[in-house]
């Protein structure tokens, strides 16, 4: 008996030997600071709402942060080639902590869109964090890797609802955001201090802005030659933004869940997300990137119809409204894992700074129509409108990846 066991943690251990280094960094940072990053994301939009801001508003400012975030990735994909990955995700994660207190001490919605500027601007560093966790994760294990740098964050965030509720509960909506934003922006402050340890994966290369843009022009070349049906796909993919930027609305103030109902399901959301982490990352791996990335997309566009006509089918109790969400959430990780994996397959280690800024502006333009078609679809026409054109988007990512993606043959490290 003790021999069995001996050996099965023997395996356990060899399978997961690969979880050291930078992955283990930036695993602990994101524990840090997930727990209160979810407990502001439980009445985010609902506190915004409450600072004056319409659910247009709410599209419109989250098309502006994404339009924002996707330019200054371009520079944040400069730099993680230039200067090198470390440099820029550790001074942009302080400075993105920082602002997170202006939401925190924020007036009306015009504080919260101001301070969305600057934290997306903050957010250049993106590209970098992209490739400096693509550049420490074998290939070979790329699904189940991203999966645990996930795992340990949520498990210590699952009790980010009940805090969120509780603050709400006991000083109200705004003062109990206001704290939750503040409480968010110690932690990120502490991530930010745990990124000091993060060891550079890129050597650094002395380049002119004229070269730097020389260097976009092979990254789009290699793009529009080897990523054409990728880079459609995830257009597709991100038109789902939109509906996120309604979610809240849509669930407590269409579908009628109390803010309580709302925290319970953001809990129970939590616990299928955890429990689809591992299982979603082992399926990428053996089954493969495309036929992940169509199921995901299947059940995806399956669950958003199915919000759309739960309110006029009469179907609003609290767990009609939560299969379809839990639904929703689940199936929606497992197809941006397979987009991830796919991703760090296709592109090779010397584009991805350039190239992880590319797909991401390409990612945030869409978001941002999106957002702001959503927000509009929302007051103009009807919220299930909403849900109904993601739906169609993730249904139309599933016929693309069906007929024009293919399994990667190889795989880049």
């Amino acid at each position: 008996m003790e021999e069995d066991d001996s050996g099965w943690l023997g395996r356990l251990k060899r399978e997961l030997a690969f979880v050291r280094g930078n992955l283990l960094v930036l695993t602990v940072s994101w524990t840090i600071w997930s727990p209160f990053s979810h407990a502001v994301g439980v009445y985010e939009q609902v506190y915004i709402m409450a600072l004056g801001a319409s659910v247009f508003l709410l599209g419109l400012m989250s098309a502006v942060s994404s339009v924002i975030l996707g330019v200054v990735r371009f520079l944040g994909g400069y730099v993680a080639d230039r200067y090198g990955r470390k440099r820029i995700l550790v001074s942009m994660t302080f400075i993105y902590s920082l602002a997170l207190f202006l939401y925190a001490l924020a007036p009306d919605w015009r504080w919260i869109f101001v301070a969305s500027i600057i934290t997306s601007v903050c957010l250049l560093y993106q590209p970098a964090l992209s490739a400096i966790l693509m550049d420490s994760v074998p290939p070979e294990k790329r699904g189940l890797g991203f999966s645990l740098s996930n795992l340990l964050p949520e498990l210590v965030s699952l009790p980010a609802p009940f805090l969120a509720m509780y603050l709400v509960r006991t000083h109200g909506l705004v003062i109990g955001m206001r704290i939750a934003y503040s409480l968010m922006a110690i932690s990120g402050l502490m991530a930010a201090l745990v990124r000091l340890k993060l060891k550079e994966t890129w050597s650094p290369r002395k380049e002119a802005m004229r070269d730097f843009l020389s260097g976009y022009k092979d990254a789009l070349r290699f793009a529009s030659e080897e990523l054409r049906p990728f880079m459609v796909i995830l257009g597709l993919v991100s038109l789902l933004a939109g509906f996120n930027t309604v979610t809240q609305p849509f669930i407590v103030y269409y579908l009628g869940l109390t803010l309580e109902e709302w925290g319970l399901l953001y809990f129970l959301g939590s616990i299928i997300w955890i429990t689809a982490l591992l299982p979603a990352g082992v399926i990428v791996d053996r089954l493969g990137r495309r036929s992940s990335l169509i199921a995901g997309l299947f059940l995806t566009s399956l669950s958003l119809a199915a919000l759309s006509g739960l309110k006029s089918l009469g179907l609003t109790a609290f767990w009609h409204i939560a299969l379809s969400m839990l639904l929703l959430w689940t199936s929606s990780y497992l197809a941006h894992n397979a987009l991830s994996a796919l991703e760090a397959d296709l592109v090779p280690r010397g584009l991805r700074g350039r190239l992880s800024a590319f797909l991401a502006l390409l990612t945030d333009v869409v978001a941002a129509v999106s957002s702001a078609t959503c927000g509009w679809l929302y007051e103009a026409v009807s919220p299930s409108a909403a849900a109904l054109l993601c739906s169609l988007s993730a249904l139309a990512g599933t016929i693309m990846a069906s007929l024009a993606l293919g399994e990667p043959e190889g795989r880049w490290g």
